[in-house]
């Protein structure tokens, strides 16, 4: 059994940890949109500390990462876009959000 992360309804179990991952990958998301709107680009990588904390290189974004989570992303794919995705290290659950030009980041699982 895997318990709601902050903000994630809490949900029949059979479904917490798509809605876990649903909720991690937003606040991903909007705070690559902080990142973006302070420093006028999106960060070339991003890394997760000891803490579960991610950060890019000019700053913290405000998302703590659940030690049973990892997270991939793409800030310049070929095509312009960028990616984010986030996974259950164990069953390889997933949830990804695109952005593309000037739009804002959207689901895509």
């Amino acid at each position: 059994m895997v318990p709601s992360v902050p903000d994630a309804t809490t949900v029949d179990p059979a479904y917490q940890l798509q809605a876990n991952l649903v909720v991690t990958a937003y606040k991903i998301c909007t705070g690559l949109n902080g990142y973006r709107t302070k420093l006028g680009a999106l960060p070339e990588s991003l890394t997760v500390s000891d803490d579960g904390r991610i950060s890019g290189p000019g700053g913290t974004l405000s998302v703590v990462l659940p030690a049973y989570m990892r997270i991939s992303y793409v800030p310049n794919a070929p095509d312009g876009t960028a990616y984010v995705t986030v996974a259950d290290s164990e069953s390889g659950m997933a949830m990804s959000c695109v952005k593309s030009g000037e739009q804002g980041w959207i689901a895509n699982n």
